[in-house]
């Protein structure tokens, strides 16, 4: 009876067991369910949260791009009327050097105009050669790499009718090509 009593005691303490394991299994599901669902949840919200992400990402590149294309547009504008504005101001002075290089040819002075060394000229530009002239001098520096302020620098000249006096020689060897 004892052992009748002992083996009965053990398959209700198992079928306990047993019962408790099933609960606690059901449990576990339940909870790894609502783990999955919850996890199903953030990651909806993860790709929304990205999708508008990209979408403020294109939208920035657009306005960037738009920016760009604007900074490019004002940059030209100005740089076209800063070229208007040197051309139209040195025009003036480049007339006035061209009428007195064709006086002093008249008169006999231009020799000694063309022959005067300049003072302020690089010494790599070879300082100004004894039968040269403004616009020699300045064709010359031109070729060898200098800039216009240097250029003008060294002839005394503004930056703007050196400017205008290299492009007419480059129109000029443009159209005798």
């Amino acid at each position: 009876m004892i052992i009748a009593l002992s083996l009965v005691f053990i398959y209700k303490r198992e079928m306990l067991y047993r019962v408790r394991l099933k609960n606690l299994s059901g449990s576990t599901k339940e909870l790894q369910d609502e783990l999955e669902h919850t996890a199903d949840q953030v990651v909806k919200r993860m790709e929304l949260h990205i999708s508008q992400l990209e979408y403020l990402i294109s939208e920035a590149d657009d306005k960037i791009a738009l920016l760009d294309k604007k900074l490019a547009e004002v940059d030209r504008r100005a740089a076209r009327k800063q070229t208007t504005l040197d051309l139209s101001e040195n025009n003036e002075k480049y007339s006035y050097y061209q009428s007195e290089d064709s006086l002093l040819s008249d008169s006999g002075e231009a020799k000694q105009k063309a022959c005067a060394p300049i003072v302020d000229a690089p010494r790599s530009a070879g300082k100004a050669q004894a039968d040269g002239n403004h616009k020699h001098v300045i064709l010359t520096m031109a070729e060898q790499g200098y800039d216009v302020t240097e250029i003008a620098r060294a002839t005394g000249m503004g930056r703007g009718a050196i400017m205008l006096l290299i492009q007419l020689h480059k129109k000029q060897e443009k159209n005798s090509n």
